[in-house]
């Protein structure tokens, strides 16, 4: 299941790659940036989708229930979404409430604990470097082709600053150095804006919450563990190459010099390139880029 979500994950997991904490990997010190151990914060949905999220956090962000309940339109048809996604250290079950049922498999970011937990000293000190360059590059390649544009600080929801990202049809408004999405203006089939009414910080979250509603039939996904697991082996493989950052950076650099040869310099409301495309195209470029973040997901462990 490819959640909305899922692409305002993207700018976090590329901002916040790698840090200086020896002590864990990387993908565990994401939850050191979070200004709160727990929390519940509140959505309202409103445009071509209408209702609320709701997102539960504990251990400093490392497990995670997302909950959405809309209504909204498709082919002049009334849809209901009632979707979660419980996420916890071991697994990750996604759940349609609407129809009892859903699917289960092993955290991604557990398989890239767990492979990263098997190098050497000298191996996982360069994973740490590479994963901080690979952010670095992967970031600067978005911004430099016009694709998305991050303006640090620039705005402000319940009382939190928040880092701005614009662009791929979206607008969000991300908790500063934390990757916690409070604002977001989806547009890139139907426009809608989901938006943060509370945020309960150190609230305390039942552990009922993270456990999978009674009545829902779940089915393990094990093509799915699978799938992740060789991933995370191959993902690093790549990460402990000392020659990993200095490759991608020239190959960013080369796509670069590409795209300014073959595209256009007509700039949307946001300041990022808008080359013209047909409608065909940009939903072809929609699904290229839903599978771009969940790779992103897979290599960061972005929620």
């Amino acid at each position: 299941m490819i959640h909305r979500s899922m692409i305002y994950s993207i700018i976090p997991c590329l901002l916040f790659a790698g840090s200086t904490m020896a002590a864990q990997s990387p993908w565990e010190e994401q939850g050191a940036r979070l200004p709160f151990k727990s929390a519940i914060i509140h959505y309202a949905v409103e445009g071509g989708d209408k209702g609320e999220e709701t997102l539960y956090i504990r251990d400093r962000g490392m497990e995670q229930v997302h909950s959405r309940k809309t209504v909204g339109k498709s082919l002049f048809r009334e849809v209901n979404t009632d979707k979660l996604v419980i996420t916890t250290r071991d697994f990750v079950y996604e759940i349609d409430m609407t129809k009892k049922s859903g699917e289960k498999f092993i955290n991604p970011t557990k398989l890239m604990i767990e492979e990263y937990g098997k190098l050497s000293a000298t191996d996982k000190e360069i994973v740490r470097k590479n994963s901080m360059e690979m952010g670095t590059n992967m970031m600067g390649g978005l911004t430099n082709s016009g694709l998305m544009r991050v303006d640090k600080g620039a705005g402000e929801i319940l009382g939190y600053k928040c880092d701005v990202v614009s662009g791929l049809g979206t607008k969000t408004w991300l908790m500063a150095g934390s990757g916690i999405m409070l604002k977001s203006e989806f547009s890139i089939i139907g426009a809608t804006t989901t938006t943060a009414t509370k945020v309960e910080a150190n609230a305390s979250v039942p552990s009922s919450v993270f456990e999978p509603p009674a009545g829902v039939t779940l089915t393990y996904n094990k093509q799915k563990d699978e799938q992740n697991r060789a991933m995370a082996k191959n993902m690093m493989d790549m990460l402990k190459d000392p020659q990993m950052a200095k490759n991608m950076q020239k190959g960013q650099e080369e796509a670069a010099k590409e795209s300014g040869k073959s595209s256009g310099n007509k700039k949307s409301a946001s300041g990022v390139t808008d080359p013209e495309i047909d409608d065909q195209q940009r939903r072809e470029a929609n699904e290229a880029v839903k599978k771009g973040v969940d790779t992103l997901k897979s290599i960061f462990g972005g929620k």
